[in-house]
């Protein structure tokens, strides 16, 4: 269905490090996707983006997506803000994220407007020295856009959050406090 093909189709700006794509049918028909099924569509001259759709989805099944990045300091620094959404204009089962980062990085939170801060977890893995932050939901209803509503920024929860104070190889950066 052309009109509701948003709702099969799995797109991302950058190529993920490990991709976990399932779906799992009302009958219980399961199938598992990877990155050698992502198809890759040029945006101007240097950029893609990564598409897959994922194929025979009826009312009532289920989709799971999962993707990883790491980043290495040899070539570049890793983003180092970031806008998490953690509700969709689909109702999801359950939403989970998790980042993780040296333990020596200095992470800072920014106070969302209603519906208040997101609940994350910090936990510190001292074995590898990384500080851990993790968030999960169930049963997460669809974000409803309407046509006079504030924008989703505003209402929908979404963590927002940057390192500021970073440190990798030999190279110190610190980001404005402020937001």
């Amino acid at each position: 269905n052309p009109s509701a093909q948003w709702l099969t189709t799995f797109e991302i700006g950058y190529k993920p490090d490990k991709l976990y794509l399932r779906s799992t049918s009302p009958r219980g028909e399961v199938h598992t996707y990877g990155m050698a099924d992502l198809q890759e569509v040029k945006v101007g001259k240097k950029d893609s983006d990564y598409k897959f759709a994922f194929p025979h989805v009826e009312k009532g099944t289920v989709i799971d997506i999962g993707y990883e990045w790491s980043y290495s300091v040899k070539y570049f620094l890793p983003p180092l803000e970031h806008d998490v959404w953690l509700q969709f204009l689909i109702p999801c089962e359950r939403v989970s994220f998790r980042y993780s980062c040296p333990d020596w990085w200095n992470i800072e939170i920014k106070e969302n407007a209603p519906p208040a801060r997101v609940p994350v977890v910090m936990t510190h893995d001292s074995v590898n020295r990384k500080r851990v932050m993790s968030y999960e939901a169930t049963n997460v209803p669809a974000y409803k856009m309407e046509r006079f509503s504030p924008p989703a920024s505003e209402i929908a929860p979404h963590l927002v959050f940057k390192a500021a104070d970073v440190f990798m190889g030999g190279v110190n950066l610190k980001l404005p406090t402020s937001w």
